[in-house]
């Protein structure tokens, strides 16, 4: 018989964010990787959250993985409604499914949308646009 030893998916020993064992609750889970975000990016975010009716501070929860770190969203202890990830794939926050960049997809209960960081969408008037118009099929519809 022979054993296979491969790592299918590794639980990193100091997850993101984790809290002190209560469940947070939140209308939006934002993922972003540490290293793409900095004082200019939080104000787009800031101008991108009021602008589907949202507070940043009250109903949003940022989670701040570091650059190639996998993670599952099950470690964050964070309940959530909808799922915006800037700059990171589906498949490194644990959804082993084919997701393709900038569509809104549904899991169960939850909206999830994978789109580019947010350096790169502001760089882009066009991406911009399509953020835009992805939202308000996400938020405002």
């Amino acid at each position: 018989m022979t054993v296979l030893n491969e790592t299918l998916y590794q639980i990193p020993s100091n997850p993101p964010n984790i809290g002190s064992g209560m469940v947070k609750k939140v209308k939006i889970l934002i993922v972003i990787r540490k290293e793409d975000f900095g004082e200019t990016e939080m104000e787009t975010l800031r101008k991108i959250i009021s602008s589907i009716q949202m507070d940043l501070d009250k109903d949003v929860h940022i989670c701040y993985l570091e650059n190639g770190q996998k993670y599952s969203l099950s470690q964050f202890g964070i309940k959530y409604e909808n799922l915006i990830s800037f700059g990171i794939d589906a498949e490194s926050l644990g959804f082993f499914v084919h997701v393709t960049l900038n569509n809104v997809v549904n899991f169960h209960e939850t909206k999830a949308l994978f789109c580019e960081s947010i350096r790169e969408i502001k760089a882009t008037p066009s991406k911009t646009k399509s953020l835009w118009v992805l939202l308000q099929a996400m938020f405002l519809k």
